[in-house]
């Protein structure tokens, strides 16, 4: 017996033995399960962001606060440069 369906065009350049379920990506897949356990009141784990906080915010202020200490270091030396380059003139 042969399964005979449907298909649309789209379809053509996916295996047909895969389910759709499985063709999802990992983030949807698993976001649509953790949507219908939280429907009917189960206790799920805790989001990856409060369970491993991100340092991401920590390093953008060390970042900008680097750069600032370089852009004041950097018009420190060139007024320094400057005053004695060209203090004679």
């Amino acid at each position: 017996m042969t399964d005979k369906t449907l298909h649309s065009a789209s379809d053509k350049d996916v295996p047909h033995s895969i389910p759709p379920e499985a063709t999802l990506s990992r983030r949807r897949s698993r976001g649509s399960g953790r949507a219908a356990g939280s429907a009917d009141g189960g206790e799920g784990l805790p989001p990856r962001r409060v369970r491993h906080p991100s340092e991401r915010e920590r390093m953008a202020k060390w970042f900008i606060h680097t750069l600032f200490v370089l852009l004041l270091a950097l018009m420190a030396g060139l007024m320094y440069w400057g005053y004695y380059k060209f203090s004679d003139v």
